[in-house]
């Protein structure tokens, strides 16, 4: 009420040591970020700092501190932290997973999956060139583009069921976050994991990214 604090939003990446401080007068913020800085979904950690020195007399009621503190004056630094939130990553989508490298090597209309685990986790997708064209410039065809896609998650859903089915601690599947996140994102979805009985790639991908069917004319109907 006396504009002595502010609401705070630190936005950070662990893997690439990206930090980045964002102030607001509002509790609503808005950030932004490059995803080539980051190599994976964000932190952020919501708090409100004390903009001045200010000394304060603690009440119990009001400040929410124990009995012991009531009554008791502090004296705020400016930067103090008044209230930390809890930090919250963004849900991985597998798509924010995908790095789409052309490869001349590759004949017309191929693709094939590969992982790259150094740093943050990701897929690397080799493509045609002529197709990973098309994948960035798809015109009007937007269909196509995204069935093709669809087949490209259940290549990756694939490969995560034949290479990083173990958990082995520090070493599985579980020290990568991005695939952590991944796998709450498939929970939230009713997908089982793909180290989880019952788990088929096709059917993951295509309930993730549902193939679109061409509607035709009813006059065109067969």
């Amino acid at each position: 009420e006396e504009h002595v604090a502010l609401y705070v939003c630190i936005l950070s990446s662990p893997v690439s040591s990206h930090r980045r401080t964002y102030t607001s007068s509002e509790a609503a913020h808005r950030v932004a970020w490059d995803r080539e800085d980051l190599g994976e979904a964000p932190l952020f950690t919501p708090m409100i700092l004390c903009q001045e020195p200010r000394e304060l007399k603690l009440q119990s009621v009001r400040d929410g501190v124990h009995e012991l503190w009531n009554g008791v004056t502090v004296n705020l630094e400016r930067g103090a932290r008044l209230a930390i939130g809890p930090v919250i990553q963004l849900r991985s989508s597998i798509l924010e997973l995908l790095t789409l490298v052309p490869d001349n090597n590759l004949h017309h209309g191929c693709f094939e999956v590969g992982a790259l685990t150094e740093g943050a986790f990701t897929f690397q997708v080799r493509l045609n060139p002529e197709l990973h064209r098309f994948l960035q410039y798809p015109g009007e065809d937007q269909t196509l583009r995204a069935n093709i896609m669809t087949h490209v998650v259940s290549a990756c859903l694939s490969l995560l069921q034949r290479d990083f089915s173990e958990d082995d601690g520090e070493e599985g599947w579980r020290s990568h976050r991005a695939l952590e996140a991944l796998a709450q994102h498939l929970e939230q979805r009713g997908i089982p994991c793909w180290d989880e009985e019952g788990f088929h790639p096709e059917q993951a991908a295509t309930m993730l990214y549902p193939h679109r069917i061409p509607t035709r004319d009813s006059d065109d109907a067969v």
